[in-house]
């Protein structure tokens, strides 16, 4: 595994500001959105629910334009920015599809126990990189990454949390200082929780590349 986090880091610095590029349209107004959303409701509300459909659309589309500028950037093709949209935009239902039901399952399996929701979650997480870069449909690419998964699941699941960590930390940190320091909510509050947003966003990317570096190793061929 420790070759696959070497090439994630080559990846970042060979590529990481042209993959930037390509997910800014979306990262920016959701991160916005978001900030408006956290400074004038901190606490969960009714008036918060208004923020979970765009938010929701927003990261289904940052997932599916990061992982096709991933996928394209990784053959050492230019992407296109058009082609990005129109198959985030295509294959965002099948992406919510599959990570409603790979919830569902992690969850059922976590009622017993903990850990058996963790390798089902480590079975099932290529779906999410799949979704944006195949056909297939839902049941299809479930099977494949069951199948495909066989024998690293916790490989899996360890190096997508390890790669998830940071922008949990920093986002979680941001924002407590931010309701720390700030009292009354004013446009800088709001600014100041869309780059928090923002930054999270950004620092998610690594784990979009071990994901889909981990599925180009595992549909290989074996020699």
């Amino acid at each position: 595994m420790a070759s696959v986090h070497a090439d994630v880091i080559y990846f970042l610095r060979t590529q990481a500001l042209r993959l930037l590029v390509y997910v800014m349209p979306v990262v920016v107004p959701v991160a916005l959105w978001e900030g408006w959303a956290l400074a004038h409701t901190p606490a969960w509300s009714s008036t918060q629910a208004r923020v979970l459909l765009p938010s929701l659309i927003g990261s289904l589309l940052y997932t599916g334009l990061a992982v096709g500028a991933i996928d394209a950037l990784g053959r050492e093709e230019k992407p296109r920015l058009a082609v990005l949209w129109a198959t985030a935009l295509h294959r965002g239902p099948y992406l919510f599809a599959v990570q409603v039901l790979m919830g569902l399952a992690c969850f059922g399996a976590a009622l017993p126990l903990i850990v058996p929701g963790f390798y089902v979650a480590g079975r099932l997480l290529l779906v999410q990189v799949d979704a944006p870069l195949s056909q297939a449909g839902v049941r299809e690419m479930l099977r494949t990454s069951w199948q495909r998964s066989r024998g690293h699941a916790w490989e899996l699941i360890l190096g997508y949390l390890m790669w998830m960590l940071l922008p949990l930390v920093v986002g979680v940190a941001t924002q407590r200082l931010i309701q720390h320091s700030v009292s009354t909510p004013t446009t800088l509050t709001w600014l100041l929780y869309s780059l928090s947003y923002a930054l999270s966003s950004a620092l998610n990317l690594p784990a979009w590349i071990f994901l889909y570096r981990q599925r180009s190793l595992l549909e290989a061929p074996p020699v």
